[in-house]
């Protein structure tokens, strides 16, 4: 499904789509037959609390009605086609599959994230306490990184939010 990103198009702001452009590739031969799709993937739009008229921008080209479409107006549009025509069924999986990595990159973000504060929150606790040593060794930084890292981990395990890869028992 390049082709939908292909005729995708980009402005000062926004990208967005012509909705006849993607009319054509998702298969439809006639306007008035797309144009019902249009008006189901509005009323899903509305429903779900969106502006209409964010998403589905009225424009005339050449003496011709369209429609400048965001992302999320094409998504409703797809999901409202007709899958019994090839084009859509593709489309349909295309945005199923791109919508599935999104959530894997959300999900591995938010992990790592995680992971990271927790790092720094670790990092400033030991740091706070050797501020408060006079003098302090090598032994010592040790052991204040490990008290800090069991209270931690015992803490983060009672409360179900231990990160899967946290590596903060490694002394440097």
């Amino acid at each position: 499904m390049n082709c939908f990103e292909g005729i995708k198009h980009i402005d000062e702001k926004n990208e967005y789509w012509f909705a006849r452009e993607l009319e054509k590739i998702l298969g439809y031969k006639r306007w008035s037959s797309f144009a019902a799709v249009i008006k189901k993937a509005q009323t899903a739009c509305l429903k779900s609390d969106n502006q209409i008229n964010n998403h589905f921008i009225i424009y005339k080209n050449n003496n011709n009605f369209d429609y400048k479409l965001s992302r999320l107006a094409c998504l409703l549009i797809i999901q409202n086609a007709n899958p019994q025509i090839k084009e859509v069924a593709l489309a349909q999986t295309y945005f199923a599959v791109q919508t599935r990595k999104m959530e894997l990159k959300s999900v591995n973000f938010k992990k790592d994230l995680n992971e990271l504060s927790t790092s720094i929150f670790r990092n400033s606790l030991v740091e706070n306490l050797l501020n408060q040593k006079t003098d302090y060794n090598e032994q010592i930084l040790t052991e204040i990184q490990n008290k800090v890292d069991t209270v931690l981990m015992n803490t983060m395990q009672q409360l179900g939010t231990f990160p899967n890869n946290l590596t903060i028992l490694e002394n440097k």
